[in-house]
């Protein structure tokens, strides 16, 4: 039975399914990646619509676990803040509020609440957070430039890229590769018996 999987017929394919599903498992793929960001938006905008129905500590908890979980970046994390801090003082945390518009400060010092669309108790605190935020009174460097994908926070594609193929000249190589015409084949099998001769 051992000789059956030891086989280079047999043993090949089983080597390439087997490579195939462990680069399947290990490899970061980018759809994954994607997926993710994807959901984590639909909860920052659940969170919206707990907002707007006055819902705040439904908002508070989605916000606090979305935030938590480092899924979002950019515009997306301060407004992630931003919303959360509007949750905050619709509950009357005053405290927890200030803290998460300066976060929403120090990702973006040039953002402001709109007069037309926030209420005055949020611009107040919000006046409050950009006086009292440490990272407001620090002067404007602009960050350091970096690449499209290593600003999102991902690996850069060249990585992916390189990986695929590796995983594909492996394949190519244990499905192609070895087992020439000079193996010695093993016994034969009989051929079948005469039919009965009535």
């Amino acid at each position: 039975m051992l000789s059956f999987f030891l086989d280079r017929r047999v043993l090949r394919p089983t080597a390439t399914v087997a490579l195939v599903a462990f680069a399947l498992l290990v490899l970061p793929l980018p759809a994954w990646q994607g997926a993710a960001r994807a959901d984590a938006l639909a909860d920052l905008s659940a969170a919206r619509d707990h907002y707007e129905f006055a819902e705040f500590d439904q908002g508070v908890a989605i916000l606090e676990k979305l935030i938590a979980g480092k899924q979002l970046s950019g515009e997306s994390l301060r407004d992630a803040y931003v919303l959360l801090a509007r949750c905050q003082v619709g509950k009357g945390n005053e405290p927890q509020a200030l803290d998460a518009f300066c976060s929403a400060i120090c990702l973006d010092k040039t953002w402001r609440p709109d007069a037309v669309f926030f209420p005055q108790d949020e611009i107040e605190v919000f006046n409050k957070a950009l006086a009292a935020c440490k990272c407001a009174e620090q002067a404007t460097v602009p960050p350091p430039v970096k690449k499209k994908d290593e600003a999102k926070g991902g690996m850069p594609k060249w990585v992916y890229y390189a990986g695929g193929a590796v995983v594909l000249g492996l394949v190519a190589a244990l499905a192609l590769g070895g087992g020439g015409d000079d193996e010695t084949p093993g016994p034969s099998l009989p051929g079948f018996p005469d039919p009965p001769s009535d």
